[in-house]
């Protein structure tokens, strides 16, 4: 009987103490019940309160409270709630409602969480994936102003191209089946006369030649001219012995292959040949000292090489050419003191040009290049056997180019050249558009 006393006694103690413990937190809820997240809390517990469950627990908690245990349990709360662990857990009842008690049961307080709220690990991953987004997003962005900074190989090419342009048509090939029409001006300056034997001007003061090419490309690599010059010349301006002269120049016909392209280590080569016709006006063919001629008289035939290697962001060029002139004969030109000119054997010439060229912008290239001719010897045959040699000549002449392109598909090349000898023209200007068309044959 002992035993079952006590055991009754334990069981009523601990209805006791789960009572006092259910109505100490509803007295500390009430407590913050001023703050606004307590007002906030309270609002779900309120709008749900129509539940039946609800209401039946309210009954239940209010029959107990007339108990003189409960009351005890109330009074014990409230003495305590003052303590510091007490009040500690009343500063913070809004943590407290979101994990309800196991003794509330199905009565316990849910709070809602809003939308787009960011709460423990997932709040964590979802920033770490905007964080990623973004940073991607910058990324694009940022490959996409490389792109477009990026010279492609075909505006490269267009470059390299228009530069050495500048430096003269023989360092470029056309695409296959391209006509070109090709518009050229020069002007030439002499300080000097040159004159051979005390007898032969060989230059007039001012020299102006304006000429026609056309070029058609047979395939990206072989390419096909022909030059038609025209020459005006004026000699001793404003003075009694002045003369001048307009005719036609001595044309020529061409022949271009390129069978080694610019690729790596390797640089582009493009081999030429040319014949040249002696359609102006040979200076065998006039009295000297009071006619100028237009052409030089011979028959010639040309070849030569031309290099080029891109090393950015220059563009590096050299050429080599050899030209040989025919002999000319039945020449009646009575040279005063010394007789009948009848025969000319002309002195070949070599000839070798060096320089490099950079792109400024997008629009102007510019080139520099040396250039060195050597010629041998010239043989006049007189009536009666007798001859004369004029000795070797050197020339050598700097020249400044630059190429302008006024349009994506035009483009025009200006240049200025100046002598190094004696035998140069003092100052030259000259001038080159190009107009090529298709044909798509």
């Amino acid at each position: 009987m002992a035993s079952r006393h006590v055991f009754l006694l334990l069981i009523a103690y601990c209805g006791i103490f789960l009572a006092s413990s259910v109505f100490g937190q509803d007295a500390a809820t009430q407590s913050q019940s001023g703050s606004p997240s307590a007002q906030g809390s309270q609002a779900n517990p309120q709008a749900k309160s129509g539940s039946p469950s609800a209401q039946g627990s309210q009954a239940n908690q209010q029959a107990q409270s007339g108990s003189p245990s409960a009351q005890g349990s109330q009074a014990n709360q409230q003495a305590q709630s003052g303590s510091p662990s007490a009040q500690g857990s009343q500063a913070n009842p809004q943590a407290q409602t979101n994990q309800p008690s196991s003794s509330e049961g199905k009565s316990a307080v849910k709070t809602e969480v809003k939308p787009g709220t960011k709460t423990g690990k997932l709040g964590t991953i979802e920033e770490q994936l905007e964080e990623l987004r973004s940073q991607i997003e910058k990324l694009r962005k940022e490959a996409e102003a490389r792109n477009k900074l990026e010279v492609t190989e075909a505006e490269k090419s267009e470059t390299e191209k228009e530069i050495l342009n500048a430096a003269g048509r023989q360092y470029t090939m056309m695409q296959k089946n391209t006509l070109a029409i090709v518009f050229g001006a020069s002007y030439q300056y002499y300080s000097s006369e040159v004159i051979s034997n005390n007898q032969f001007i060989a230059y007039a003061d001012n020299n102006v030649t304006t000429s026609l090419e056309v070029e058609y490309a047979w395939r990206n690599n072989l390419t096909s001219s022909f030059l038609i010059p025209f020459v005006y010349k004026w000699d001793k301006q404003g003075t009694s012995s002045s003369l001048s002269a307009t005719d036609l120049g001595d044309m020529s016909m061409g022949l271009s292959w390129q069978p080694i392209q610019a690729s790596g280590d390797f640089p582009s080569l493009i081999l030429s040949g040319s014949i040249v016709l002696p359609t102006g006006k040979s200076p065998y063919d006039i009295v000297p000292n009071e006619a100028l001629s237009t052409g030089s008289g011979f028959y010639g035939i040309s070849v030569g090489m031309s290099v080029s290697q891109p090393i950015d962001p220059l563009v590096v060029f050299g050429g080599l050419s050899y030209l040989h002139d025919l002999p000319v004969s039945d020449i009646k030109q009575n040279w005063a003191s010394i007789g009948e000119l009848q025969k000319v054997t002309p002195g070949d010439a070599i000839t070798v040009n060096v320089g490099l060229g950079e792109a400024l912008t997008y629009m102007v290239a510019a080139s520099l290049t040396w250039s060195y001719t050597y010629t041998f010897n010239t043989e006049y045959e007189f009536a009666g056997g007798s001859t004369s040699n004029t000795g070797t000549m050197l020339q050598s002449t700097i020249s400044l180019n630059t190429s302008w392109k006024i349009s994506p598909k035009r483009s025009f090349t200006l240049g200025f050249s100046w002598g190094l000898t004696s035998s140069d023209p003092t100052v030259g200007i000259n001038f080159t558009m190009p107009f090529e068309f298709p044909t798509g044959g």
